[in-house]
């Protein structure tokens, strides 16, 4: 029995059909799509032509009988007659209108085109009729941007497989890897008997567990060398008495990613796989990661232990193949961002150990602070330092005199971290700003002031400050801090108010807000800002909503999740924030390895003209996003 090849196109079509046809094949989900559906709306639909200007579809031409595909052109689509904030752009892909027509009323928006158009118009009936028979044109229909999302992210790890194919990525599941039964033993048994085991199985680890098999502890070779070199053992001392009790553990539906990271935090070599407190098996970094590919462990690991700054400012230069290996490898934009924010953080613990190892050992109690994208765990290859100091006053000193033993400390700090390429930030926020190397009471009483009598310039700089987290040394005072601010925030809505306006700014310079973006799609404008035109909107509103709804986390995608689960957000909006806001840090990623392979300087504007039409596309919807959530923003604070 003879198929036509997808791409064949049979000759029994007319013209115009062959046409359509060729003008699908490039837009989701068509090129998804079984030929015989393909045929059926190319034997339904008709094609039309709009001059610049002419109404497409308007509330007044009354119930919608059609489901219409931009082919070619921009297409306005405005809530009144006139442009105005809810004004947004069609381009070429996209379709419309969805849910006038699947209610069988009238679209409650005016379509006007832009330029010349043509669309391709299904009738009503013939488009539910598709949705009945085909899975692909089903499934685009309702979850849109997500199908895309998932294509473009599957675009990019082609992109960046430059190795064959692997067996594996890092969403295995941690069952693909658990081969062999773990190698265990009670805790009565001998030190003796447990490194005979390791010989015997040739094992880097012994499990330690019950007779119900549920994980007690393990011994490592890391362990043997602890033991040895601070003479605690005897040959027959029982295992008991020397293993690390209760190990870190996951579950074998937890992924490669997950072990990662639990790996690169708590810095082990050795993961403990448990269904239901039942020990499965036992993995390390080299069961994981074939080291040739991606060595995430080992260079975090070389990260916190390296000798001098020398040392680390040489490591650091793997992290740019290092995030490549991991998009080959299907990690998503927000694990990869969150991975150089870890590395970061390695690479700070590292500089401050060193450089305290080199000064007065009778310095305060201080922690370290970070602000911003690393506040937020969201640094991508290109990151200025964001930080601050906050200090416990020993009895009989002032805070002027503990300031000034450790500003120069936090100078050196901030000067060393720059010699990393993590550079110094041109707004001063740093520890080594007078005004940021602050007391415990002295930080709440800053913040205090920022909340209870807010200026509109000083909360535009502000703002970065909201997103923070301690990163090194004593944390009792910052935690003491967070519940404090969330209830000043809860009982100032003026404060509130003026965060939200500051979240909206964004649309100042675009007059109506997504102007700037129907012609940018036209490639009259060369670039877009992917951090302050795309990525800060979001970043902005989801903060202010976190804040006056108590949550204290700091990321971005984890107060998304949290204000779905509060029912802030729908969620379909909070799936579709996420969505939107992963593409931006993905395309930003890209561009900031692109520049890094050609010996460029990092920068933020990505040129529109090297977008494929789905990339566009999917830039267009994540915009629209953005737009979406700021106008949810707006709504809640009456602006």
């Amino acid at each position: 029995m003879h198929h036509h090849a997808p791409d064949s196109i049979p000759s029994s079509l007319s013209e115009e059909q062959q046409f359509i046809i060729q003008a699908l094949r490039p837009h989701a989900p068509f090129n998804q799509m079984q030929l015989p559906h393909l045929h059926y709306v190319v034997a339904h639909c008709t094609q039309h032509y709009f001059t610049p200007g002419s109404i497409v579809l308007s509330p007044e031409m009354g119930q919608v009988q059609h489901w219409f595909l931009l082919i070619e052109g921009t297409i306005c689509a405005q809530r009144s007659a006139t442009p105005d904030d809810q004004t947004f752009y069609l381009g070429s892909g996209d379709s419309f209108p969805l849910v006038a027509l699947q209610e069988e009323r009238a679209t409650r928006t005016h379509y006007i085109a832009q330029s010349a158009c043509t669309c391709v118009l299904l009738p009503r009936d013939a488009f539910n009729h598709l949705l009945q028979q085909s899975e692909p044109f089903r499934l685009f229909m309702r979850e849109g941007s997500a199908v895309l999302l998932d294509k473009l992210r599957k675009q990019a790890r082609l992109y960046h497989w430059q190795e064959q194919h692997p067996d594996t990525s890092l969403n295995t599941p941690l069952a693909h890897f658990v081969q062999r039964s773990p190698i265990t033993c009670t805790t009565e048994q001998s030190l003796a008997d447990v490194v005979g085991l390791m010989h015997e199985h040739n094992v880097s680890s012994v499990a330690i567990t019950n007779a119900a098999q549920h994980l007690l502890g393990i011994f490592t070779l890391r362990d043997l060398r602890r033991v040895f070199s601070q003479n605690l053992a005897e040959r027959d001392q029982p295992i008991g008495q020397l293993m690390t009790l209760d190990p870190y553990h996951l579950s074998p539906r937890h992924t490669a990613y997950d072990a990662a990271m639990l790996m690169i935090q708590h810095n082990i070599g050795h993961l403990c796989v448990c269904n239901n407190q039942k020990l499965v098996g036992v993995l390390s970094e080299r069961d994981l990661f074939d080291l040739q590919r991606i060595n995430l462990v080992q260079l975090s690991r070389a990260l916190r232990h390296a000798e001098n700054l020398q040392d680390l400012r040489q490591l650091r230069q793997r992290i740019p193949r290092l995030v490549q290996a991991m998009l080959a490898n299907e990690a998503s934009a927000p694990q990869v961002t969150h991975l150089i924010t870890q590395l970061n953080d390695h690479s700070t613990l590292r500089i401050i150990e060193l450089i305290l190892a080199d000064s007065p050992s009778t310095l305060p109690r201080f922690c370290w602070l970070s602000f911003g994208s690393e506040g937020r765990h969201e640094q991508t290859l290109l990151t200025d330092q964001d930080n601050g100091l906050m200090f416990y006053t020993p009895e009989g000193m002032t805070e002027d005199a503990c300031r000034e033993l450790l500003l120069p400390i936090a100078r050196r700090i901030n000067e060393a971290l720059d010699s990393c390429g993590l550079t110094l930030c041109t707004g001063n926020i740093m520890a080594s700003n007078p005004e940021l190397c602050l007391s415990a009471e002295e930080w709440l009483h800053k913040f205090r002031h920022i909340i209870l009598q807010p200026d509109p310039e000083h909360l535009l700089q502000g703002s970065i400050f909201f997103d923070l987290r301690a990163l090194w040394g004593d944390q009792t005072g910052f935690d003491a801090l967070l519940p404090e601010l969330l209830a000043l925030i809860a009982d100032s809505p003026q404060f509130q108010r003026m965060m939200a306006s500051n979240a909206l700014r964004y649309r100042l310079p675009l007059q109506s807000p997504l102007q700037r973006l129907g012609s940018f799609l036209q490639a009259h404008e060369p670039s877009v800002d992917l951090k302050a035109g795309a990525l800060s909107p979001f970043v902005d509103s989801v903060r202010i909503f976190a804040l006056s709804n108590g949550i204290s986390e700091a990321s971005t995608l984890e107060r998304l999740h949290q204000l779905g689960e509060h029912g802030i957000f729908t969620t379909d909006d909070a799936n579709a924030f996420h969505d939107a806001y992963s593409y931006l840090q993905l395309l930003r990623l890209q561009l900031h390895l692109r520049q890094t392979q050609q010996n460029q300087p990092l920068n933020n504007q990505l040129p529109t003209a090297e977008l494929n039409p789905l990339e566009r596309r999917m830039l267009r919807e994540s915009l629209r996003q953005a737009k979406h959530l700021q106008d949810l923003l707006r709504h809640r604070y009456q602006l």
